[in-house]
């Protein structure tokens, strides 16, 4: 652990030295929520606006410093494109950037209060560099919002889009596609929704899929239809890029991140019900 920070160190000596400038409370970085949409203004603009929305958290902030996480490890590659979605966003952008603006706005002695230092004054940091006093910035925590409430993301947010999509298209991993075919089915059988909209479903490797990202963009391609009926992507970084170059290409994407996972973690009673009755038919 000692080796691997006096390395970390040694590639960004001048984040370090601010991060303990920060952590000490000797100075702070000031960020006002004037600058951040709530939860429902995010997603008012996203689907009034069909604009994408592209989210940010920790994970997009170690791998811009260069380290692994979880389920993606760092490339060059990977950075550039995290590091470019920062740096041109405005509110011209195709994309809304969601940020975990809460955290942001919060003193370094509050943060200590939450044990939330790791995670947020290394974000604190690097989001300053590219922070826009005169653009506005969505609310990263609004899909898991969604997903801790219970909300249908089928059913009470793409349904609502006029004119109502003729397709969806969902990008992520084989893990959530359970969940995928509850909420969908659920939904398609309320409405009888089958003949109306096809629901595509393109499965994508569970670590490091960013190795596969220009395959998943021509399988996008090749699969979708319509640019302006939504995309799901549940893919971490790499789903960052991938509505990044797509929305830039016209299309309309909803990086939803761990809304699925979350959706199964908290309603799983509901879920196993939904599993044993469809087994039993």
């Amino acid at each position: 652990m000692k080796l691997k920070f006096m390395k970390a160190f040694v590639k960004h000596p001048l984040f370090y030295l601010k991060y303990a400038t920060v952590l000490s409370g000797v100075v702070d970085i000031d960020f006002h929520s004037d600058n951040f949409l709530n939860l429902v203004e995010t997603i008012s603009t996203v689907v009034k606006n069909r604009k994408s929305i592209i989210r940010f958290g920790d994970g997009e902030i170690s791998l811009l410093l260069g380290f692994d996480i979880r389920f993606q490890e760092y490339t060059p590659e990977l950075a550039y494109y995290l590091k470019r979605i920062l740096k041109e966003y405005n509110d011209k952008s195709p994309y809304v950037l969601g940020i975990p603006w809460r955290y942001l706005v919060m003193d370094s002695e509050t943060l200590k209060k939450w044990k939330k230092t790791h995670f947020w004054i290394p974000f604190k940091i690097v989001f300053s560099r590219y922070f826009d006093p005169n653009t506005i910035y969505g609310d990263a925590f609004v899909f898991r919002h969604l997903a801790r409430i219970g909300v249908n993301i089928f059913e009470k947010i793409l349904l609502r889009i006029r004119p109502c999509p003729d397709e969806i298209t969902i990008v992520a991993n084989e893990y959530t596609r359970h969940t995928v075919t509850y909420l969908w089915k659920t939904t398609s059988d309320k409405y009888n929704l089958t003949k109306d909209i096809t629901l595509n479903y393109i499965n994508i490797p569970k670590r490091n899929a960013f190795l596969e990202l220009h395959n998943i963009i021509d399988r996008i391609h090749e699969i979708h239809t319509h640019c302006k009926n939504p995309i799901l992507i549940s893919a971490g970084p790499t789903g960052k890029v991938l509505s990044y170059i797509l929305s830039d290409r016209g299309y309309w994407v909803l990086d939803i991140g761990h809304y699925f996972d979350s959706f199964r973690v908290i309603h799983l009673e509901t879920l196993k019900k939904y599993h044993m009755k469809s087994l039993s038919v």
